[in-house]
């Protein structure tokens, strides 16, 4: 009886030869500790094997040497790596020294997502990865196969691929959209006869979304390290204090341009990441499920059940809020993109239009109509305990530091005393129809909206000063993507809290009857 007659329907497949580049990469990455090996050998050959070895060519013959087993390791791993479809589960075989054999049946897998490299494009590839609930990285990773047989395995396990989405330059034209925004807004609202769900993000608002990216914070903090790391050492290979006026010779000048210069690189950094990465970001709710797709240099194709999302997370950062923008991501059971606990499900949209986006395509989480904010008591223990210690550390500081450069450090408790204010301020709950909400966050407004049916465990904490004034904090964990996701409501009343942890736990135990 031949193989597929015993499994299957459907004889094994192989990927695509342009597969064998993908292992070479991944080959490289298991073997990254390795690398130095080749300079040390070359610095060491002639003490070992005599003066007379050149090092040029003992270079260029290892260099070829390990290129050959490269090519020779990532063949063997392309020629044993096989697939196929049965009976509604994808079964794979690969491995060179130790053959693994993989099943993973429909009802485990939670999404099948493609993404398509430039290369890939160009080639007419993706590559596909399969997930279940419970992976910390997916279980099954299809680097280079056609678009057609990507469809075909998604079909075959009841995740098809949904139907290319309307560009919004082909929306017809008309006044408003069926999520009664002005069409001048930036979404493109698609009305699908079948009931399905559509909305795509204009040319106009990536735009806007890009140039206030909140990437900014991050690039600029990596570019400082770096600068204290290696900005003397460049200053002085390439001479560029020589060609600095004299006027420039003022610390304040030079601190300020440099500070300037960073804001400014760090911003076209954030710009053009963010614009790659959201290009054509369109969202659509399917037969239970958001697909979700974007990118430019990558274009990723994700599928997102329902019934995995663990909580919507709604945010307003700092650059955005002042527009009125709120970003919308979820956690996600079981993702595993980039180790992010949360998966962006609409780049940026009105305050105004974020309930009926909830509404249209994730209708189990809504927002509340009133929040409870923290009692009066709390404002000692949240705003002004870190303020006074933020004043106590500056003392020191302001003896230390010659100049005025030391009471800088002034600047510290200001800038806590704002945040922790607002934070104070902003930091509130609210309990109805099974689902608990939490908002909190300084100069960014954060809103989780989280079923409780979802929560895998709450832990109350106290410390001494907390307990004299009966305030506490409630931690809640949700599965995610990697580990768990937690979201925490602090200095609330004790009582409040503990009428929360009851109300969770009792919900918990009546879920699991």
């Amino acid at each position: 009886m031949k193989k597929s007659d015993r499994h299957g329907t459907h004889d094994y497949k192989r990927l695509h030869p342009a597969a064998m580049l993908y292992f070479v990469a991944k080959i490289l990455k298991e073997l990254y500790g390795l690398l130095p090996v080749i300079p040390i050998i070359v610095v060491s050959a002639p003490t070992l094997l005599g003066e007379s070895v050149n090092r040029f060519w003992l270079s260029v013959w290892l260099i070829v040497f390990v290129l050959l087993l490269l090519t020779l390791f990532s063949w063997q791993r392309w020629l044993r790596f096989k697939y196929r479809i049965e009976h509604r589960a994808i079964y794979i075989e690969q491995g060179i020294w130790v053959k693994k054999k993989t099943w993973i049946t429909r009802d485990r897998i939670q999404s099948i997502d493609t993404t398509e490299s430039i290369y890939d494009r160009v080639m007419g590839l993706v590559r596909l990865q399969v997930e279940t609930a419970g992976g910390e990285k997916p279980e099954a990773v299809l680097s280079s196969i056609s678009a057609a047989e990507a469809r075909r395995i998604q079909e075959s396990l009841g995740f098809a691929a949904a139907p290319p989405l309307v560009h919004p330059d082909s929306v017809p034209d008309r006044k408003e959209t069926d999520l009664n925004i002005p069409a001048a807004a930036g979404t493109a609202s698609v009305h699908d006869p079948s009931g399905d769900q559509k909305m795509i993000f204009s040319f106009q608002r990536l735009l806007v979304h890009s140039a206030t990216s909140g990437m900014i914070g991050y690039v600029f903090i990596i570019l400082i390290i770096l600068l204290f790391k290696y900005g003397e050492d460049i200053m002085k290979s390439l001479k560029l204090w020589e060609s600095f006026p004299d006027w420039l010779d003022s610390g304040w000048i030079t601190v300020s341009l440099s500070l300037g210069l960073l804001i400014v690189v760090s911003w076209l950094l954030a710009v053009t990441v963010t614009f790659l990465r959201d290009y054509g970001f369109q969202l659509e709710l399917s037969n239970d499920k958001l697909t979700i797709e974007r990118g430019l240099l990558e274009r990723k194709h994700l599928t997102i059940p329902l019934d995995r999302i663990q909580a919507v997370h709604l945010v307003r950062h700092w650059l955005h809020r002042p527009f009125g923008w709120v970003s919308i991501r979820a956690v996600v059971a079981g993702k595993t993109e980039k180790q992010e606990k949360s998966i962006l499900i609409f780049p940026i949209v009105r305050s105004g239009e974020a309930a009926d986006v909830l509404n249209r395509f994730i209708p189990s989480f809504t927002l509340p109509e009133a929040w409870r904010g923290l009692q009066p008591r709390a404002w000692r223990y949240f705003v002004f305990t870190p303020v006074l210690c933020c004043l106590i550390a500056a003392v020191p500081a302001i003896i230390w530091i010659p100049g005025s450069l030391g009471w800088l450090t002034l600047l510290l408790p200001a800038v806590i005393l704002l945040t922790e204010q607002m934070a104070y301020r902003q930091m509130g709950w609210s309990a109805a129809n099974g689902q608990i909400a939490v908002r909190y966050g300084g100069f960014s407004l954060h809103q989780a909206l989280i079923p409780k049916r979802r929560i895998q465990w709450v832990q109350m904490s106290q410390t001494p000063f907390q307990e004299q004034r009966k305030l506490a904090n409630l931690k809640i964990a949700l599965a995610a993507g990697r580990g768990a996701a937690k979201f925490t409501l602090r200095c609330a009343s004790e009582s409040d809290i503990r009428q929360l942890a009851d109300w969770i736990s009792i919900s918990r135990k009546d879920s699991k009857k």
